[in-house]
């Protein structure tokens, strides 16, 4: 017999409350239909699969992992603009807005209750901050990338380039230089060196 999955005696069904509002209002005869929905969702006990160590034997275990709110909007206007004979003309459109933050993780000892995500240089800070991941109070799914500031026109313009880890990292590039046609990124914490932590929020 070969275990394929652990058992967890704790294992709860997901719990979500909602508070839901909204309106259907018609005006002008009801030529013009506006429809508002607003939201507020909480949702506990949120299933997820927890990686184990490879040790284990398993490669990960069904578990419950924390709090996440999910509030916004949905609004929607329909209006007939045109009703003459066979001619009947309607215009809609709609527009939302969600946003999601986590409420709770499981105690950890490290700040936000963090799981995962990075380490980059906050301008706005100026210092250091761990960022992406799983984190108490924070959104999920925040993406951090480099920013691409120009492109490099001549070999003497990149030799000023800084230290770049990437490039020093590529085995194609065995004087470990930049040359003219690559790109200069943001060296947000200004160490004359392009690395990991100075990437920024991207979406």
């Amino acid at each position: 017999i070969f275990n394929t999955q652990l058992a967890n005696p704790n294992l709860q069904w997901e719990e979500s409350k909602t508070l839901n509002g909204g309106f259907d209002l018609g005006l002008f005869d009801d030529k013009v239909n506006v429809i508002l929905d607003v939201y507020n969702r909480r949702t506990d006990n949120l299933l997820t699969s927890l990686v184990l160590p490879s040790n284990s034997g398993i490669s990960s275990v069904l578990t419950n992992l924390g709090s996440l709110r999910n509030k916004g909007f949905e609004l929607e206007i329909n209006a007939n603009v045109l009703n003459k004979g066979n001619w009947n003309v309607n215009v809609a459109g709609n527009v939302s807005y969600n946003k999601n933050v986590i409420v709770k993780l499981p105690g950890n000892g490290i700040e936000n209750n963090r799981i995962g995500g990075t380490n980059v240089y906050s301008q706005s800070a100026g210092k250091y901050i761990w960022v992406g991941g799983l984190q108490e109070g924070q959104q999920i799914g925040d993406m951090y990338a480099h920013q691409q500031l120009f492109v490099y026109s001549t070999n003497a313009q990149a030799a000023t380039a800084p230290y770049d880890v990437y490039v020093s990292a590529n085995p194609n590039n065995l004087t470990r230089k930049k040359f003219g046609g690559d790109v200069a990124f943001l060296d947000a914490d200004k160490n004359d060196t392009i690395d990991s932590r100075d990437r920024v929020h991207v979406g």
